[in-house]
């Protein structure tokens, strides 16, 4: 017959993450999108813009 532990086991798995905070840039993805699109986009015209300029 095996024998038993004794010690109660514990109610946090050793594999448990420590307890962190939240990750925050779930929200901030979508921004993130919009701000480069805008920022690619403005640099985009820019080249248009430049090369325009530049050919004339």
């Amino acid at each position: 017959m095996p024998l038993k532990s004794r010690r109660k086991p514990s109610s946090i798995s050793p594999a448990a993450p420590p307890m962190t905070r939240p990750a925050a840039p779930d929200r901030l993805r979508p921004a993130r999108g919009i701000v480069l699109g805008l920022m690619l986009g403005a640099l985009g015209w820019g080249v248009i813009i430049a090369g325009v300029l530049l050919l004339r």
